[in-house]
């Protein structure tokens, strides 16, 4: 069925249609940066200090690796404190 398809789609339209037409990989999935890079930067998750990538991933329903892509994209580091800690060592 498909075959028979493509073999028409071809003789009608040539090779471009088909290149055109072919769906490539799995579909983007949409995630609101915006949401991602505010919750980072203004809320805490409960029970914790930071985000850690799988709470924000669970969080946003998204995986873990494309959180922490967003973050080094965005240059945020929810790990490092802010601010500069002087040792009372001598």
């Amino acid at each position: 069925m498909q075959v028979s398809r493509c073999r028409d789609r071809y003789t009608q339209a040539g090779l471009a249609d088909i290149e055109r037409t072919l769906a490539r990989g799995a579909p983007p999935a949409t995630t609101e940066v915006a949401r991602l890079v505010e919750l980072t930067t203004q809320a805490k998750p409960g029970a914790a200090t930071h985000w850690r990538t799988r709470t924000m991933a669970a969080e946003l329903g998204i995986s873990a690796a494309s959180v922490s892509r967003y973050w080094r994209k965005n240059s945020l580091k929810p790990h490092v404190g802010h601010g500069l800690k002087v040792s009372r060592d001598p």
